[in-house]
């Protein structure tokens, strides 16, 4: 027999820059008492390492044994396992060698097999750990069938662990059925996004979360990967970029490519330009016939292809392998890329038909495919993607086309820049010139869409009315965005009860069609709309059925989710208030959503200004503003930006500015009229007071009275009826100041708006009198006192002795919640 090489049978070194995987090793340490721990996955999985760092966190003697293809001969295998063992246990094996050396392992494979157990069982009694690694190697049955019996039969305590880069051709039914083997596969085995953290931190020093994001991004938590970027000069962001790609392929060329048979490697570059790889599109894109067996191979060979949860025999390729194997296909590439765009244009996926002929720059194919893809991808929300599409192509291309510039002048409108949007229709005008084309419903609905965020309602609506009297009936019950338009338009211009219903009536039309995506927008401007109209607790659980229903569990068009931080804003919960509103900045930001964003900021503005956090409340006020005037885009948001930050700078004592403010929002809000005129004279009415313009101020919250109660605001009339008991309060007319209280508080109550009286507790408190005086709405006026606390001790007091008992009696018990010696001495006076 040949001498040992001792190298084989000593486990390899870990390093100093290994990273303990304690979720790994607790997990094979779990399956301590199994007779077998498998480990599949493909090259570069850290099964080896997993090996020693579990040998090492075991208590037992460990056997390594490192296999190569000369192990394929049973007396070598047998003679280098029989060596390792013996290194802990020197009498070991030598019957089992002499068996071998007479009649070989296939003829005495059983009592082969009984001798190395009751050896083991004789010899090691206190246990023993037997790691064999890279058994893929192993291709001769006669040592699968050793494997397999001496499994069946492991004496207590000893274990054996295999690392493989392919399925193991081992029968362990039986031994899965009853417990005793653990099989760890890839996905166990990559890194998952908190040990990459630690890697990073322990490696480079790199805590934060983008870069943690970012190479869980490019590795998916391939640990080749990682362990490559450990031991590279560059940072995160140039190994991701550039400096790691030749390292990667160089190791994905060693220790898997160059491995495979040349037909193994022509199939998975070619296949490689699929973004999702199945054996029918495999057969067309390629021209061949046998990509199911091709498929069936490499899924057992585990040469990174996963499958597609839910899909039957469909799959991707690990990102990293896809780029090496795309690198290696050279000018092939923009043919398959080409041939599958092609492909995927007839099967009607045409948002991949889109990807591929744009990544094959394919650009006399790609102008009609987008135009076939653009709006279904827009009816998705999706219009960063047709975004990015028409961005690969020549501005010529786009500017010959109309329905290239129509989709172009969308997704200005969605960025906020309506100007520009404006001049894509002109264009799409002159094309037509004056013909048919210009008229078309899409043109129409976006110009309406426009002449809406510059506070044209009248004119949007007229326009709308238009778009449906050129459509059927059956078109219209299949559009979303129609409704939704003509809604939003009603609700900016007061009309609430008529935006309800056509939102209500739109919804109806979208479940008799399954639309679930249209029904979640729908269902968020009904929400916003009950909003509106101070049905707060409706309003939410409309919210939340939209995302329910929502395919992508979030509040689609982003406007709505504004209106949730307001609801809880108005009912004092500050911090989930502060919670949705920074969460929904993010969302915007992140998404590039510069059509909503200004709302965003102007409700987190709104948010800090109710804290008295004045520095972060006017960067984002100004924000807002900028942008807004910047992309001449939502006239209704810029007013209502405009007042709310007059609000703040008023809260301040900085009057001379707040007047200023309150101009521009008056001259922004006046033209549009509706919601936003409203709003801006209610609040405006005070800082009138303020500044001296009594009479200014009267017919402001007269007008900002008979506004609101016509539009059915809810909120905006508990607003103007709460001050204006506060000026007949100023004015020396109770009657009058009761009469507005008694309209206000069922409403204040009912919405439970809280936040009027915490933002100025001082101002409101004759009017906090009189609802205790008179018994409006008497738990709600109690919660506010006792959320105002100690600096409501003055008023109550004054009530705790009113002449009237009832008056005392509801006195006493905001008095006992805010507790305090001097509320105690009042209540035993």
């Amino acid at each position: 027999m040949p001498k040992i090489m001792a190298s084989k049978l000593l486990p390899p070194y870990a390093g100093a820059n290994l990273i303990e995987r304690p979720r790994l090793v607790e997990l094979l340490s779990r399956a301590g008492q199994r007779k077998a721990t498998i480990l599949t996955a493909p090259a570069g999985y850290g099964k080896t390492v997993l090996m020693v760092q579990l040998a090492a966190a075991s208590k037992k003697p460990l056997v390594w044994y490192q296999l190569d293809d000369y192990d394929n001969d049973p007396a070598v295998f047998m003679q280098y396992l029989v060596a390792g063992i013996q290194q802990h246990y020197p009498a070991f094996g030598k019957d089992a060698l002499l068996l071998v050396a007479q009649s070989g392992v296939a003829p005495r494979l059983r009592l082969l097999v009984t001798t190395v157990v009751n050896g083991l069982e004789k010899q090691a009694p206190g246990g023993l750990v037997i790691a064999l690694d890279d058994y893929q190697v192993i291709s001769e049955p006669v040592l699968h069938s050793f494997i397999e019996e001496l499994l069946r039969h492991l004496p207590a305590g000893v274990q054996i662990v295999i690392a493989s880069r392919t399925v193991l051709p081992l029968p362990l039914s039986r031994l899965n059925l009853r417990g005793e083997v653990c099989t760890v596969g890839w996905e166990e085995l990559r890194f998952t996004r908190q040990e990459i953290g630690v890697f990073l931190a322990r490696s480079r020093g790199e805590t934060a979360d983008e870069a943690i994001a970012a190479v869980e991004r490019k590795t998916a938590g391939w640990p080749a990967a990682l362990g490559l970027l450990g031991n590279s000069s560059a940072t995160v962001a140039e190994f991701l970029a550039d400096q790691g790609a030749q390292k990667i392929y160089d190791y994905l060329a060693v220790e898997v490519f160059d491995r495979q048979p040349e037909a193994v490697r022509t199939f998975l570059c070619g296949s490689s330009v699929l973004e999702e790889i199945t054996p029918a599109l495999c057969d067309q894109l390629l021209e061949r016939t046998d990509s199911r067996a091709m498929l069936g191979f490499l899924e057992k060979q585990q040469l990174f292809l996963i499958p597609l949860a839910g899909k039957r025999q469909a799959y991707r390729y690990h990102d990293l392998l896809r780029e090496f194997l795309r690198d290696r296909l050279g000018p092939e590439r923009q043919t398959l890329l080409c041939r599958a765009g092609l492909l995927a244009r007839q099967a009607g996926e045409l948002e991949s038909a889109v990807e591929y002929l744009t990544a094959a720059g394919a650009y006399e194919e790609l102008p009609a495919v987008i135009k076939e893809a653009g709006n279904k991808t827009f009816g998705r929300g999706q219009w960063q993607t047709v975004a990015r599409w028409l961005e690969s192509l020549p501005a010529a291309t786009l500017a010959a086309d109309p329905w290239l510039a129509l989709y172009r002048a969308k997704v200005e409108v969605y960025r906020g820049r309506l100007d520009e949007a404006e001049n894509w229709l002109n264009q799409i005008a002159r094309l037509s010139g004056g013909g048919e084309q210009a008229n078309l419903p899409e043109c129409w609905l976006l110009q309406a869409r426009i002449m809406r965020c510059r506070g044209r309602y009248t004119e949007s609506l007229a326009l709308l009315t238009q778009i449906t009297q050129q459509m059927s009936e059956e078109e219209i019950t299949q559009r979303f965005d129609l409704p939704m338009e003509k809604s939003l338009c009603l609700l900016m211009s007061g009309q609430l009860d008529q935006a309800e219903a056509e939102l209500t009536a739109a919804i109806a039309s979208a479940e008799l069609n399954g639309d679930n995506y249209g029904i979640a927008h729908l269902l968020e401007g009904l929400g916003n709309i009950y909003c509106a109209q101070g049905q707060y607790p409706q309003s939410l659980q409309t919210f939340q059925k939209a995302v329910e229903i929502s395919p992508e569990r979030i509040l689609p068009s982003y406007y709505m989710q504004d209106g949730i931080s307001f609801i809880y804003y108005d009912w004092g919960e500050w911090e989930r208030a502060f919670d949705y509103a920074k969460r929904n900045v993010a969302i915007k930001e992140n998404f590039g959503l510069t059509e909503v964003l200004p709302s965003a900021y102007v409700q987190l503005a709104i948010l800090y200004s109710g804290r008295n956090e004045w520095e972060p409340a006017e960067k984002y006020f100004n924000m807002a503003t900028d942008l807004l005037r910047r992309n001449s885009s939502e006239s209704f948001y810029l007013a209502l930006n405009l007042i709310y930050l007059a609000d703040c700078l008023c809260l301040q004592g900085r009057w001379s500015e707040a007047r200023i403010k309150v101009e521009e929002a008056l001259a922004e809000a006046r033209p549009q009229g509706g919601i936003s005129l409203a709003i801006c004279q209610a609040m405006a009415a005070m800082i009138f007071f303020h500044t001296g313009d009594v009479c200014g101020g009267k017919d402001l919250l007269a007008a900002a009275t008979r506004d609101c109660e016509q539009m059915g605001l809810k909120r905006g009339q508990s607003f103007v009826y709460t001050y204006q008991a506060l000026l007949s309060v100023y004015e020396g007319n109770p009657a009058a100041a009761r009469k507005w209280a008694e309209k206000a508080f069922p409403l204040l109550a009912r919405i439970n708006f809280q936040q009027i009286f915490l933002n100025r507790p001082k101002m409101l408190q004759p009017v906090l009198k009189i609802g205790l005086e008179k018994g409006y709405e008497v738990p709600f006026v109690q919660r506010v006192l006792v959320r105002l606390g100690e600096q409501t001790l003055g008023l109550l007091d004054g009530l705790a002795g009113h002449a009237d008992p009832a008056v005392r009696r509801r006195t006493i018990a905001p008095l006992a919640e805010i507790g305090g010696s001097r509320a105690q001495e009042t209540i035993r006076r």
